[in-house]
């Protein structure tokens, strides 16, 4: 069978197997992705049905402050620092 190019009944069953566990892999997938969408909507619908959403948006207004304050803070300045204090040495008394 090999020398004609034939797959065997081994080789075939080993792609059946294959296959089987491949679409195992996708149903649950798809199940996953199927909960994500419903967990989405109804974090949608409570927001939607949310009569007063002004402290959130207050909420996510700081935290928005916040992170602009904390780039400001980590981002390096404009100017480096001069090279005599690059290593500045502290004598003892």
């Amino acid at each position: 069978m090999g020398a004609l190019g034939i797959p065997s009944a081994a080789d075939i069953e080993r792609v059946t197997r294959r296959l089987r566990s491949l679409s195992q892999r996708l149903e649950s997938i798809e199940d996953l992705l199927d909960r994500i969408e419903e967990r989405i909507g109804s974090l949608d619908s409570r927001l939607d049905g949310a009569a007063n959403s002004e402290p959130l948006e207050r909420k996510l207004d700081e935290i928005a402050r916040d992170l602009v304050a904390l780039r400001e803070a980590v981002t390096p300045t404009a100017e480096p620092v001069p090279r005599a204090q690059e290593r500045l040495t502290v004598s003892e008394p």
